[in-house]
């Protein structure tokens, strides 16, 4: 599994959309280092 598609899940869950198409690698990245704890606990 991708860095983005891992990112996706955490986006559906916290925002219930998926993460837009223009959203770099990197960002993906962010996104998984600030929600994962937050999704892990909910």
């Amino acid at each position: 599994m991708s860095d983005r598609e891992i990112a996706n899940i955490l986006w559906l869950r916290i925002k219930g959309k998926p993460i837009p198409d223009f959203y770099t690698d990197e960002d993906c990245e962010q996104i998984i280092y600030r929600y994962w704890h937050k999704c892990m606990e909910g």
